[in-house]
């Protein structure tokens, strides 16, 4: 996920940047689709830059599932950082 003030875009795996699909809700969260279709967990793995304050995870930023599938999402000054967010999405192991 790379993010600017604006607007985000999404690459799953190695493919090309697209621009995700994100709204922004009544708690002035941005919220974004993360892609993570039959997932039981996911996780921000990594932020760049990595020096940035502004975004600090679980208060300005982190994944969650909602009934719409799992979405990340930004707030407060977070949300006006250019940043990108690499997430891992988790499956259920087959038995």
């Amino acid at each position: 996920m790379k993010c600017n003030v604006d607007d985000c875009e999404l690459a799953v795996r190695n493919d090309s940047f697209t621009k995700a699909d994100c709204t922004l809700n009544a708690e002035a969260r941005h919220l974004c689709d993360i892609k993570c279709e039959g997932a039981d967990r996911d996780s921000v793995i990594s932020k760049s830059p990595t020096t940035n304050r502004k975004c600090i995870r679980f208060y300005t930023y982190n994944t969650e599932q909602s009934s719409k599938g799992w979405q990340i999402w930004r707030q407060g000054l977070c949300a006006q950082e250019s940043i990108v967010l690499q997430v891992h999405c988790g499956f259920p192991e087959n038995d």
